[in-house]
């Protein structure tokens, strides 16, 4: 990426900075050295941030990690969670007689009391 612009790939940006790192990539090639060799190179000098895809080691693995634990941890979660929902509901048991009583006579208590 490019050490000036925010999230601007190095082979897209016309920075001053980024012709010259173009500079320094030609003359390392034709040095012959290896593309790891270039990206080890940069990456020492400039930090992680100069690369598009962080390595799987270290704090990098996370970029890896957790979407691929994460997304089928989620699927199942939602499917765990329609299957729960297209369940029907377990019909509520009906009150007792004695419910019903009780209930009929405080309800007759209150009419009286109050018309």
């Amino acid at each position: 990426y490019c050490p000036v612009c925010e999230n601007v790939p190095l082979d897209v940006c016309d920075t001053p900075a980024c012709v010259q790192w173009k500079e320094e990539i030609r003359t390392m090639l034709a040095e012959g050295r290896s593309e790891r060799d270039i990206v080890d190179f940069f990456v020492t000098r400039y930090g992680m941030r100069v690369l598009a895809v962080p390595p799987p080691q270290g704090i990098g693995l996370g970029v890896w990690l957790i979407p691929a634990i994460g997304l089928p941890a989620a699927a199942l979660w939602l499917a765990l969670r329609l299957v729960r929902w297209r369940r029907p509901a377990p019909a509520p048991e009906p009150p007792s007689e004695s419910a019903l009583d009780e209930n009929a006579r405080m309800l007759d208590r209150w009419v009286r009391e109050h018309w």
